[in-house]
């Protein structure tokens, strides 16, 4: 069993899924709803627990509080291989939407993707039980994107708290997916030095530095880390280990542990992955003066990104956004850090609690708020009022939402 991420979690609905048939097993976790709203993604994998589905539907009710959207946070996960065909996976999710229907109609509960699924695979469960496809999961443009731009303004803030300075800096990448590929890239563009990066066939190592290009252009036609030659191989969780000033997990939940926790070397992590440090090993690292800003926060870019997509606005807005209401949330944490003197997680998420609980009391004031703006987006789609005169709302919309 993983070591725990959060402290007490209750969760509102736990529901196991099975249908021994067609070998479906499963659980839906829903930790919370806003309004009746809540909204998580839908995982397949062979290592599924409840506790680790509690978790993730916690962290992601912590991320919509941080960025402002009225939505608890909810996880499902059906235990099967990773390597399933499409086809094999698309059986077993239409069979899992029919058994929890009654979550999906009306947007209940808002799924997403998440390991081992993909949009198309969400759009078609969707579709076999007759529902209409959620307005924000067609406006999904490469979240893995927008993830690393605010994991990259975290780190700018991290390395401003340590006064270190980035081109002087060096990083360690765990994961080499839709995130971590694009941070690697960020940091390299930058003037970063990335010294190793992972994937799921291993890692590789130069002390040098990393040709990020180069590695970049040869993964999307190997899908494998371990294919370029003119780097030094080393086990994937040795990276963990090495002496770097800042590490990056961008892979899955709980790689920094109680088993390892003593043997990490940098003086600060930023996350692009969910979890990926435990509640054991976040208080360890704290006491030795590691700087661990939360991982709900930093990797909160992608859900983000997706709200300023949904509402019609640019890359610019995106943007002005990170650099404005959220760098300001994250600093505000750490100060909240310092004067409490706790961890900036625990900060975290005792601001984050507070924001939900605040969302939650608000819900008729929210709802209506919500109604308003889905209107005015729907006239915006349909072309009856032009893009000039809806982005200055939905703008000042998403900076209310984050900075309240």
């Amino acid at each position: 069993m993983k070591e725990p991420i959060y402290k007490g979690l209750e969760s509102e609905v736990i529901r196991e899924i099975k249908d021994e048939s067609i070998g479906l097993h499963g659980f839906l976790v829903i930790n919370s709803r806003v309004n009746g709203l809540t909204c998580g993604g839908v995982r397949i994998h062979e290592d599924i627990s409840v506790q680790e589905l509690q978790d993730h539907a916690k962290v992601m009710e912590l991320k919509q509080a941080f960025i402002g959207l009225p939505r608890g946070g909810a996880r499902a996960g059906i235990i099967a291989n990773y390597d399933l065909s499409n086809d094999e996976k698309q059986k077993l999710m239409n069979r899992f939407a029919e058994l929890v229907k009654e979550e999906l109609m009306d947007r209940r509960w808002l799924a997403a993707i998440d390991i081992g699924t993909n949009l198309d695979l969400i759009q078609n469960m969707y579709k076999h039980i007759g529902v209409d496809i959620p307005a924000p999961s067609k406006e999904i443009d490469n979240a893995g994107y927008y993830t690393a731009i605010g994991v990259m303004k975290s780190i700018e803030i991290s390395l401003k708290i340590k006064k270190k300075r980035l081109e002087e800096s060096t990083f360690a990448v765990e994961g080499f997916g839709n995130v971590g590929s694009h941070l690697a890239k960020i940091l390299h563009e930058r003037g970063a030095k990335v010294v190793a990066l992972s994937s799921s066939d291993g890692a590789i190592f130069d002390e040098d530095g990393l040709a990020i290009q180069e590695i970049f252009d040869q993964f999307n036609r190997t899908k494998r880390i371990g294919s370029y030659g003119k780097a030094k191989k080393i086990p994937r969780e040795a990276l963990l280990e090495l002496d770097v000033d800042v590490l990056c997990p961008c892979a899955v939940d709980s790689t920094i542990n109680s088993e390892n926790m003593r043997k990490i070397q940098a003086e600060i992590i930023c996350a692009g992955a969910n979890n990926p440090v435990t509640l054991a090993a976040d208080e360890y690292l704290y006491s030795r003066g590691v700087l661990y800003l939360p991982d709900f926060m930093t990797n909160a870019g992608g859900a983000l990104g997706n709200m300023v997509k949904f509402a019609g606005l640019t890359e610019r807005h995106f943007h002005q956004l990170v650099d404005g209401q959220f760098a300001e949330k994250i600093i505000e944490v750490y100060r909240l850090s310092q004067s409490e003197k706790i961890p900036p997680r625990e900060a975290g998420i005792r601001m984050a609690d507070d924001k939900f609980n605040r969302m939650k009391a608000e819900k008729e004031e929210v709802s209506k708020s919500n109604a308003l703006y889905e209107f005015a987006l729907s006239i915006y789609r349909k072309g009856w009022i032009p893009k000039i005169l809806l982005r200055p709302f939905a703008f000042r919309q998403l900076q209310n939402l984050i900075a309240r």
